[in-house]
């Protein structure tokens, strides 16, 4: 459905000579009519890159030309007919087209952002990036975003290695909010190293976060913190670099904690702390939840069902004044992990 449009941004290039077809039919585009190739990657094809090895190099202008139309080599080939020859797409050259077609009427950039894998940097976004911009007379993209990959235990994760896993069963262990804050942990730019150990390590990171929400609630928040706001976004202005933010955080919730310490009755902080909470949440979405409810996940529906009976024998017990038993409960609640903390609207719990 998207021929018509690769075709002719292919006839495009060749009408403005910046692409050209051999005598097998193939179309390849000159990269040296693009002034600014390399620039993405910061690096251009050579004698060893397989750019420069492929077949017709006698015929090619350049040794890193690449190919913007294949011309079909036998019958059980899948081929389109076209004014240069029956072939199909390059690999490049797909990608460039849709663009342009689902995109078009921007003068300065065709898209804000152009993500993918590290692999794709060059030759694939680099080549994107140059038959676009000679296609079109701007740029293909605002922004290249490029992600490094996931390993598991220092190991590549692969069907191959039988390693490979995917988010929806991570969730059905583990938290959402706890699993994005993990992959949050390293800048995306660079390998993630999938490990339970370091996943468990920043559920401690976020739990105190949310152990400070509890320190400072019920209350009204305030106005946030100028310079932590301030550093917060200048992180994130930073090539999205959540990972420092992350750490910013845990610096404030110590700061803070040691401040509490010292001035348990400290209102202006405590209003304070729960701004900058909010603002946390606004901005990356951790500590949104009520600090109970966080912590009861992971506790499953048998033990919750458990749970909630013994609490309500317990508010029974207490209203007979049989003071015994609601100690019993307690301690046998907290034998099964759980802390409870009586309030004006009824007994909360949380797992330990």
């Amino acid at each position: 459905e998207s021929l018509a449009a690769i075709e002719a941004m292919i006839q495009t290039l060749i009408d403005k000579d910046d692409a050209y077809v051999i005598s097998t039919g193939d179309v390849y585009f000159d990269t040296s009519k693009d002034s600014k190739y390399g620039n993405i990657s910061h690096r251009v094809a050579d004698d060893e890159d397989a750019q420069s090895r492929v077949t017709h190099t006698s015929e090619k202008r350049n040794p890193k030309d690449f190919a913007l139309w294949k011309a079909c080599k036998g019958e059980e080939d899948i081929c389109f007919d076209t004014a240069f020859s029956k072939g199909r797409p390059g690999w490049h050259i797909e990608c460039s087209a849709m663009i342009e077609k689902h995109f078009t009427g921007n003068e300065e950039y065709s898209i804000d952002i152009h993500g993918g894998g590290a692999d794709l940097l060059f030759p694939h976004h680099e080549n994107e990036a140059a038959q676009s911009r000679c296609a079109t007379g701007h740029e293909l993209s605002k922004y290249w975003m490029h992600n490094g990959f996931v390993q598991i235990d220092g190991e590549k994760m692969s069907k191959s290695l039988g390693n490979s896993f995917f988010l929806k069963d991570a969730l059905k262990l583990y938290d959402g909010e706890v699993l994005r804050y993990y992959l949050n942990s390293v800048h995306y730019r660079n390998d993630f190293n999938f490990s339970e150990v370091e996943l468990l390590l920043n559920k401690k990171r976020l739990d105190k976060l949310y152990r400070l929400k509890k320190r400072v609630s019920p209350g009204k928040a305030s106005s946030v913190n100028k310079n932590f706001k301030k550093s917060l976004l200048d992180a994130m202005g930073d090539d999205l670099n959540i990972s420092i933010a992350l750490s910013i955080i845990d610096e404030l919730v110590a700061v803070t904690n040691d401040a509490l310490d010292a001035n348990p009755k400290d209102k202006a902080l405590k209003k304070e702390t729960l701004a900058n909470i909010e603002f946390i949440d606004m901005l990356l979405g951790f500590g949104g939840k009520e600090p109970f409810s966080y912590f009861q996940i992971g506790v499953d529906d048998a033990l919750k069902e458990k749970i909630e009976t013994l609490i309500t024998e317990r508010v029974d017990a207490k209203k007979l004044k049989d003071f015994a038993r609601s100690d019993a409960i307690r301690d046998e609640l907290t034998a099964l992990g759980i802390n409870i903390m009586d309030t004006a609207e009824g007994t909360l719990w949380e797992k330990a």
